[in-house]
């Protein structure tokens, strides 16, 4: 996190005060290992935003989150891994709300201040017997960020968490972040959860303002295989317990939603570094579009081709597949004055192919961490996307999933 410019901590999404987590196996995953979490404010009812998938076969734990997220009354999200609950029919639902049932009384609060995510398997019922156990024998304290990060994982190899500290006009506060991801990662708001809490105090509305925009522009810029799916959520909780109270007129919501912004920035290129198969990523930055969508558009293109990210993980500076993809996005561009570079080889000015150092463009390529930039000379409009190689790791892993 030192290049966000802010003081990180380690304790993830427990470092704000008044939040504690939990975790605990219940037996999910064949594995054995940690497959349920909590988060809850001890400091009251928080604030919440939230962006949700856009998969028509959402889960129930969407469309229950959706229904209570705004009401300013959140206390609590309990998470499940191993198991999407997705395309579960009416028993989907009915699981959900046992799973925040449960979780309230174990809490000793209401029901409709528990949110509940699942990730895993689709198509497959809930195991309730063993969340309900689990749920009730989970304990709580503030050093347990780590274990909560661990325990919503799927394919990742390894928790993805970090958190940040800001000095404001009227004091300092904290964000936490948490999420998890590692295939079907394509989201449109990728298996994709992730979740923020902060101890300051933030209206509703403000709060589901700066989400939104910050999906926008980190989760939603993401890419790993093109799918969207059925779980993705993004969550943010503000229980002020800090004392601090954001405002426009010092300037104070405008720092917050910078340091948040950097958050969540670095844990969806963690997402990506961490993707299912991955040996390298690669960041498109799309500059001189005429729209914001129209940026987003082609920088999302070129991140989720598949022959792009087979370039990638050959090292084969093959632009034309970077043109193709950018043709297709459906953007507004004139072809005949774009200018594309591979780091810091131009490899097409004003729309046509120029010779450049091809052995340079691959060992560009060939790194953990390569860049692609293209300058459009359409507008004043910018935006920046990521995505990973594509390889045969990830075909075996996927092709074995459920087996």
């Amino acid at each position: 996190m030192s290049k966000t410019g802010f003081t990180s901590f380690e304790h993830g999404i427990t470092a704000p005060m008044g939040f504690v987590a939990g975790a605990g196996s219940c037996g999910i995953k064949p594995s054995a290992s940690s497959d349920l979490a909590i988060l809850h404010s001890t400091a009251g009812p928080c604030s919440a935003g939230a962006v949700f998938t856009t998969n028509r076969f959402a889960s129930p734990t969407i469309r229950y989150c959706k229904s209570i997220v705004n009401t300013g009354q959140v206390r609590s999200v309990v998470i499940n891994s191993g198991n999407a609950n997705a395309a579960t029919g009416q028993q989907g639902m009915r699981d959900t709300i046992e799973m925040a049932s449960i979780t309230a009384k174990h809490l000793k609060v209401e029901q409709n201040e528990v949110l509940v995510a699942s990730t895993g398997l689709i198509g497959v019922p809930l195991p309730m017997d063993k969340i309900a156990n689990g749920i009730r024998e989970i304990s709580f304290s503030r050093e347990a960020g780590l274990a909560a990060a661990q325990a919503i994982l799927t394919t990742d190899k390894s928790p993805k968490h970090s958190s940040v500290e800001i000095s404001l006009p009227a004091g300092n506060v904290r964000i936490g972040g948490m999420c998890k991801g590692a295939g079907m990662i394509h989201p449109n708001m990728a298996t994709m959860l992730a979740f923020f809490t902060t101890d300051a105090h933030i209206e509703t509305a403000t709060l589901q303002s700066i989400i939104s925009e910050i999906s926008d522009q980190t989760f939603n810029m993401i890419s790993v295989d093109g799918d969207s799916s059925t779980n993705d959520m993004t969550i943010v909780l503000a229980n002020g317990a800090s004392g601090v109270r954001l405002s426009s007129q010092d300037g104070s919501t405008q720092k917050f939603t910078r340091a948040l912004s950097a958050l969540a920035e670095y844990l969806a290129i963690e997402i990506v570094k961490g993707a299912e198969g991955s040996t390298r990523i690669f960041e498109v930055s799309v500059n001189g579009a005429s729209s914001v969508k129209d940026a987003r558009s082609i920088a999302r293109s070129i991140t989720s081709s598949t022959l792009m990210k087979t370039a990638v993980h050959g090292a084969d500076p093959n632009f034309g597949r970077a043109l193709c993809a950018i043709g297709y996005s459906q953007a507004s561009f004139n072809p005949d004055v774009i200018d594309l570079w591979i780091g810091n080889t131009q490899v097409m000015k004003q729309g046509t192919p120029i010779n450049f150092d091809e052995s340079l463009a691959s060992t560009h390529l060939g790194q953990s961490n390569s860049t692609l930039r293209l300058e459009l000379h359409s507008g004043n409009y910018s935006a920046t996307g990521w995505g990973c190689d594509l390889s045969a790791e990830y075909v075996s892993l996927n092709s074995e999933y459920s087996t």
